[in-house]
């Protein structure tokens, strides 16, 4: 059988048939620190660029320039995080099959 879940939460998966006992499994989901730090160390520099790019336009009196090289940068640090937090790619489940037998009911 297959089972569409999703990551946002755990789920207990209840294992029934006539004359077995019930078993109950639950699926934990946890957060993948991994993409969470690769995220973030990935757009820290581009917010750290888009910054220094900014700074320097505004040194060289192109004003109107400074913000859309800010917004650029600044849009591409802080989308990936977003995407990723809204979506739910950061988060996994501890397994992805569930290998149990049922016990006969004497």
């Amino acid at each position: 059988c297959e089972l569409k879940l999703t990551l946002k939460k755990d789920h207990l998966v209840e294992l029934k048939k006539e004359g077995y006992q019930t078993k109950t499994v639950v699926i934990a989901n946890s957060l993948g620190a991994g993409w969470v730090a690769a995220d973030l160390l990935l757009g820290i520099p581009a917010a750290l660029v888009g910054l220094v790019g900014s700074v320097s336009d505004a040194d060289e009196g192109r004003h109107g320039e400074m913000g859309l090289t800010m917004m650029i940068f600044f849009g591409a640090a802080v989308a990936p995080v977003t995407v990723d937090a809204i979506t739910g790619a950061w988060n996994s489940f501890d397994q992805r099959e569930i290998n149990t037998s049922l016990e006969k009911i004497k």
